[in-house]
């Protein structure tokens, strides 16, 4: 903590998106004063204290922090280095095993005996989707590797990083890598992420310098493999089956953990609670006995929340809770478009597909990861004056 306490908290941005965040906090903290299930209520205020903690601390040691960013943003880039390494090492342990006193290898799980091609496309092995992620859910992983190669790319893109061949090629080299393990790790909103910042930074240099054969050349692969990898990826194509199956065939919804099917039944809640929400602690209880009507026994035996942040907030907090949230993502995004700053444009783009697919709030790897990395982007920004590339 530097001090100057009153001066910096009278930025006119960043008091602004500190209030967002105490609003946010302020409504969790309203909405368990209605909740009938108080203990999960407090489990959730108290997951979510980062949101108090993290934007204070950033707002208020900007000065300092500033000169030590590019060594926080790397360290987390090494420790996704170390626990990819880890996961591949635990799962090439875990491939070998003494047949007849012979050590075999086969990272097979299900004995489908697939291809090479087969089982980059359907998983099944040690070496892809869950057994691969130790340390955490598969999706949270993939999303903190895809940080990991924005982070990298902004860096080399305004030579902060890699200034000589050999580092830059080092880092090329670890972009491929963190690619490689976002595919292995097999998790849809991973790997569209990952294709929207590759093809976001490739569209950006290009408007950043001058048009080059090899830029587009660039653009070019990114977007054909992008396309080819996404569409040869069995769980995203069963993504679309999901969709047509819920739209085309309605009695097949019965008994389906289908995640639109949980998404639409959720709106009933939202509906009969719009203004309010259930309270802090009551949305599992109640997604349950929509689960439990509607006769959904895989998703009430698994218990699933309902995979989308947005109508998670709304089912707790109503109205009010989405649109502080809403605001948290667009205020800074406008912000980030006026000062070209594309680190924070892609940052908010990851993390709003992020809580499109998944709960990220009800999980500490999630309320850490946002809240950490949202304050140290929004409240010590490495690019305050407007840059002009786009006018070039």
């Amino acid at each position: 903590m530097e001090g100057d306490f009153f001066k910096k908290i009278s930025r006119k941005n960043e008091k602004g998106y500190l209030l967002l965040f105490i609003l946010f906090y302020a409504l969790h903290i309203i909405g368990m004063t209605y909740s009938e299930n108080t203990k999960a209520a407090k489990i959730d205020i108290i997951l979510k204290i980062p949101f108090i903690i993290m934007p204070f601390l950033f707002s208020l040691s900007g000065d300092y922090l500033r000169e030590k960013k590019n060594k926080i943003l790397l360290s987390f880039v090494a420790g996704n280095l170390l626990a990819s390494v880890i996961c591949l090492i635990a799962a090439t342990v875990r491939s070998f095993s003494v047949v007849n006193g012979t050590w075999v290898f086969n990272a097979e799980l299900m004995d489908h005996n697939y291809s090479f091609w087969q089982m980059l496309a359907n998983g099944g092995n040690n070496f892809m989707y869950e057994p691969l992620s130790i340390f955490h859910h598969s999706g949270y992983f993939s999303v903190y590797i895809v940080i990991s190669v924005l982070l990298l790319l902004d860096m080399l893109v305004h030579k902060e990083i890699g200034k000589s061949m050999h580092t830059k090629v080092l880092y090329i080299l670890l972009i491929l890598f963190f690619c490689i393990m976002v595919y292995l790790l097999f998790a849809r909103t991973g790997l569209i992420a990952l294709f929207i910042v590759l093809l976001g930074y490739s569209i950006y240099v290009i408007f950043k310098s001058k048009i080059k054969i090899y830029t587009l050349g660039l653009l070019i692969i990114i977007t054909i493999a992008g396309v080819v990898i996404i569409g040869h990826n069995n769980r995203i194509k069963n993504s679309f089956n999901e969709i047509k199956k819920i739209i085309y065939n309605s009695n097949k919804r019965v008994d389906s953990d289908n995640r639109l099917f949980i998404w639409f039944n959720s709106l009933e809640i939202i509906k009969n609670n719009l203004f309010t929400g259930v309270g802090t602690g009551d949305n599992k209880n109640k997604l349950l006995e929509i689960y439990k009507e509607k006769k959904m026994e895989k998703a009430e035996k698994a218990r699933l929340n309902v995979h989308n942040q947005f109508l998670e907030t709304t089912i707790q907090l109503g109205l009010p809770g989405l649109l502080v949230l809403l605001a948290i993502f667009i205020l800074p995004f406008i912000r980030a478009v006026k000062n070209r700053n594309i680190l924070l444009m892609c940052f908010l783009i990851v993390n709003g597909m992020f809580f499109f697919f998944e709960s990220c709030l009800n999980t500490q790897a999630g309320v850490v990861f946002f809240s950490f990395f949202y304050s140290l982007l929004v409240f010590i920004p490495k690019y305050e004056k407007t840059e002009n590339y786009f006018s070039k």
